[in-house]
């Protein structure tokens, strides 16, 4: 869902959003980088699970049982998946800058002076945008939440 974002925000995002520190949105992001490793090992795991599982006596009584295994697993990656799907919906529907910098910044880590001259920006507009990057991105992660719910 694209929405028509304006420049003339002139509201922090914090002001908005009192209830969200910037420590939440890191550990999103973290949560986001960590399951985008994870669903890659997730995969290799599932394949390497046999999947013909045999209902002999054996198997009852063990401790290992490869079909709960299994169905672990492919619940846990179904999870991540969503997870990952969701804020991969979020960070498309913002505009280009917007999504660019909280990528640069977020998930790559990158330092502010990067960025900006990296995006060729004053400081201030950077900020600015930045600032404006982080709402919107809020807005749509909160609307996203709101919509899967209805």
């Amino acid at each position: 869902m694209k929405r028509d974002y304006q420049l003339s925000i002139s509201r922090n995002w914090k002001e908005v959003y009192p209830e969200i520190s910037r420590k939440f949105i890191h550990e999103l992001f973290e949560k986001y980088k960590y399951y985008m490793m994870l669903t890659k090992q997730l995969e290799t795991d599932a394949q390497n699970i046999p999947s013909s599982f045999n209902l002999d006596e054996l198997a009852a009584k063990s401790n290992y049982n490869d079909g709960q295994v299994q169905f672990k697993i492919t619940e846990k990656k179904a999870d991540i998946d969503n997870f990952l799907k969701e804020m991969d919906n979020v960070l498309r529907a913002l505009p280009a800058t917007f999504r660019k910098i909280i990528i640069k910044y977020y998930i790559n880590r990158r330092r502010d002076i990067e960025i900006y001259i990296e995006l060729g920006l004053p400081k201030s507009s950077y900020y600015y945008l930045k600032n404006c990057a982080i709402l919107a991105f809020l807005d749509e992660y909160f609307a996203n939440d709101l919509l899967k719910r209805l």
